[in-house]
């Protein structure tokens, strides 16, 4: 039984979010866009079901598949506004000051993210050979640019710690 595509509630730069199904708990599927590889969905769908098993608040992942020949990730679908549509009524406010709502949106952010980069993930691959990898593949940058940039990357400490790498507050 194939399922259909909903509405589209979001995009990114390698990917566009659809609603996705009709049963509870409601879904949506993030589908990748011609420059997001099923491998780099393969990992993202691995990292985001570890950090869903640490008990992170993270939206359930449930499946890895294929739409219309793109992959993507089938999560749960959390309601309610986004943080970006939350700052920009904020700042329609005629003074924003550090008791204003706004300000509260991003301490929540803050706490989160810390939260998950305070984790150990000892069941992921380093962050930095992820970092490398990105690196070797840049075209504007010189054999001796990307080695020189390696090398300060393996001169940092060691910490096997998550990473969101790409938070969207529109997301």
């Amino acid at each position: 039984m194939e399922t259909k595509l909903g509405r589209k509630i979001g995009e990114g730069g390698c990917s566009e979010v659809y609603e996705y199904g009709t049963e509870q708990p409601a879904k949506i599927i993030k589908l990748a866009k011609s420059n997001t590889s099923m491998d780099a969905m393969r990992i993202e769908y691995r990292n985001h079901r570890t950090t869903w098993e640490l008990g992170l608040p993270v939206p359930q992942p449930f499946d890895l598949r294929v739409v219309d020949g793109r992959p993507g990730i089938v999560v749960e679908q959390i309601q309610g506004e986004t943080l970006m549509q939350r700052f920009l009524r904020g700042l329609d406010q005629p003074k924003v000051s550090e008791d204003s709502p706004i300000y509260d949106d991003v301490r929540m952010t803050a706490r989160i993210l810390n939260a998950l980069h305070s984790h150990s993930a000892e069941a992921l691959p380093s962050q930095r050979e992820s970092i490398k990898g990105a690196l070797l593949g840049v075209e504007s940058l010189t054999a001796p640019e990307k080695k020189e940039i390696c090398a300060i990357l393996d001169d940092l400490p060691v910490k096997q710690r998550l990473c969101h790498g790409d938070p969207n507050p529109g997301a």
